[in-house]
């Protein structure tokens, strides 16, 4: 875990081959929806590299009933707006994407990170990782993502947070 500005973020810092460090979201019941809006602040520090042998790199996957999706629904490279030339500097950013559940129970979230041995202090944040979904009758959520719990129904978003 991390500090910034006051707020407690996920911290991945490990040097390690492709995908070594990877980070998976308790499931949550999706039953009855074929859309979820999945959004998370993220931020990456240090000398990120978007080419050359030392790439850094950050993918968010959505897990659908236990199975993997092929493509990330978030994919970059260096810094988590995409930049990156081994400078040393800290970028913050937002994102959300509306995952198509295909009749799938339930969702998780999956996090894979390659940091290059280059810089030891490179790292990728993430927080308030949130998910919604349109309003389903009376259903309540729960979901533990072993740092953090919520409680909710479709109508408020459930949280992964701290």
């Amino acid at each position: 875990l991390a500090q910034v500005n006051g707020d407690t973020y996920l911290r991945f810092d490990n040097q390690y081959p492709a995908d070594s460090e990877v980070w998976n979201s308790a499931d949550i019941d999706v039953s009855g929806s074929s859309t979820v809006t999945v959004s998370f602040d993220a931020r990456s520090q240090g000398g990120m590299e978007v080419t050359g042998p030392a790439q850094d790199k950050f993918e968010v996957y959505a897990v659908l009933d236990g199975v993997e999706e092929a493509i990330p629904f978030v994919s970059v490279m260096g810094h988590v707006d995409g930049t990156g030339d081994g400078s040393a500097y800290n970028v913050d950013a937002s994102f959300s994407e509306a995952i198509a559940t295909g009749g799938a129970q339930t969702l998780g979230i999956r996090v894979k990170v390659l940091i290059s041995a280059n810089n030891g202090s490179e790292s990728y944040l993430i927080n308030n990782v949130v998910a919604t979904a349109p309003l389903l009758e009376d259903q309540t959520l729960t979901t533990d993502a072993g740092l953090c719990s919520a409680v909710a129904t479709w109508d408020n978003p459930v949280v992964w947070d701290n």
